[in-house]
């Protein structure tokens, strides 16, 4: 098994959109195929985002993903709507229409 790797310029982060924006298609996936692992997989992601949370829900750009337990990034420290944090709130609105509003992890 090949070990994980980010972009060099983050080391042990990884950004929040590149980590939590393949949910609505693994999801669709399951559904063509039938096969559940695709979506326990992906979802295992925002699992663990809900796991470490910050209390106002606003996440910062990077998330810790090299480490035994992944942890809110430090890099930078900050809350974006922007490059490499959009993503992630727009997939939890995609995933939480995909699942018909039912979904309170979303």
């Amino acid at each position: 098994r090949e070990k994980q790797k980010n972009e060099n310029w983050l080391r042990n982060e990884v950004s929040l959109s590149a980590g939590t924006s393949l949910q609505v298609e693994f999801r669709y996936l399951t559904e063509v195929t039938g096969n559940r692992e695709y979506a326990r997989k992906a979802e295992k992601v925002f699992e663990v985002m809900n796991e470490i949370a910050p209390e106002d829900g606003l996440y910062p750009a990077t998330v810790v993903n090299m480490s035994s337990k992944a942890r809110l990034g430090r890099r930078e420290n900050k809350v974006s709507f922007g490059s490499r944090a959009d993503s992630f709130y727009e997939y939890m609105l995609k995933i939480w229409l995909q699942g018909n509003k039912t979904e309170r992890m979303y």
